[in-house]
């Protein structure tokens, strides 16, 4: 994989400026020369881009979508769907009655039968840290791939990174919010102490059950799937895709947080990682 893949800075500006996207429409722009997108059927996991942005700017043929529903009420957020027609995922049919934009509701871990090679390319963006079952849902996407498919992932942040609880937004009993970027939590914090340990931490920023609430969303909630780093390339590597993984760095680990988290979780040592790019086929 190229050490460095730039976005189409034209087409992630349209994208930020008509389409209110920011990371999105950047790995869109980088999976469309990376992978090719232009003519081609898509699936998307683990969200929906704008139809316009896919139709206008990416030059796609047809996008069907797959949402995961239960992630979105689990975390207390709404999802905008465009008005875009929406079908239960099992109910789909076959991808000649498609046409357009689809979004199913659903887990590609049941993608349907009918649907087996059916694209010619998968995009991700901030989904594959969210799903439980990735050696599952990667043999499902490897299947709803026709011949000559590619699939383009970004995901992050991921468990072993300084962030890797990706806190929801809350908001305590005084009127305080706090969020993935803007939590009392220190970096690898998540990592390096036990949920009481965190939970007493918390207490002297907030309230106690706004502090209970977000040691359930770090440790126990199903939003993450709490992959290390290496977890993803052995997940990769047993799919029957062939391709590369790459990660993209935030900053070096401090010599002692890296003994420390090497001590803690054996045969880990990518914990520098904020997230990973996947170019598989």
């Amino acid at each position: 994989m190229k050490t460095e893949m730039r976005p189409d800075p034209e087409v992630s500006r349209i994208g930020r400026e008509k389409y209110q996207l920011q990371y999105q429409a950047v790995h869109a722009s980088i999976a469309a020369q990376e992978i090719g997108l232009d003519g081609k059927t898509v699936l998307e996991i683990g969200g929906n881009l704008p139809a316009g942005f896919v139709f206008d700017q990416l030059k796609v043929k047809r996008w069907v979508a797959i949402q995961e529903p239960t992630y979105w009420s689990e975390i207390g957020t709404g999802v905008d769907l465009g008005g875009a027609r929406v079908l239960p995922i099992e109910e789909c049919p076959p991808i000649e009655r498609l046409e357009g934009y689809t979004v199913l509701l659903g887990q590609i871990e049941k993608l349907p039968t009918a649907l087996y090679g059916s694209f010619d390319r998968i995009f991700s963006v901030a989904a594959f840290e969210h799903i439980h079952e990735l050696g599952l849902a990667l043999r499902m996407m490897r299947r709803a791939l026709a011949a000559d498919g590619a699939l383009y992932s970004m995901h992050a942040p991921i468990w072993s990174t300084h962030d890797g609880h990706h806190l929801p937004s809350v908001t305590d009993e005084a009127g305080k919010a706090f969020s993935c970027g803007n939590v009392p939590i220190p970096p690898w914090g998540h990592l390096l102490m036990r949920p009481p340990e965190m939970f007493r931490l918390l207490q002297g920023h907030m309230d106690e059950r706004t502090a209970s609430k977000i040691c359930y969303y770090v440790y126990h909630s199903p939003h993450i799937n709490r992959l290390f780093y290496e977890d993803y390339l052995s997940y990769a590597g047993v799919s029957g895709f062939r391709g590369e993984v790459a990660g993209f760095v935030c900053g070096p680990v401090p010599e002692d947080i890296q003994r420390r988290l090497e001590l803690l979780y054996p045969g880990r040592a990518r914990f520098d990682a904020q997230g990973q790019v996947m170019i598989l086929r």
